[in-house]
């Protein structure tokens, strides 16, 4: 059995998708990015640095020029 899907369905249904459990529910970074405003690089940063997703998410998006 095989289903035909578009580009976009199928770059989201990758094994490289970073996903995350947020209330009981499974959602890839860049979802989970872009219902919260944010860029994904930015919670992979604030991840990287030790924050939980809960965390990452709810902090609000400072931009700061270099």
């Amino acid at each position: 059995n095989c289903k035909w899907s578009d580009k976009y369905t199928q770059s989201r249904n990758r094994q490289t998708s970073v996903k995350f459990e947020i209330n009981g529910e499974v959602k890839i970074l860049t979802d989970i990015a872009k219902e919260n405003n944010l860029y994904p690089q930015t919670i992979k940063d604030r991840l990287s640095k030790g924050m939980s997703i809960e965390e990452a998410i709810s902090k609000p998006y400072k931009y700061t020029r270099k």
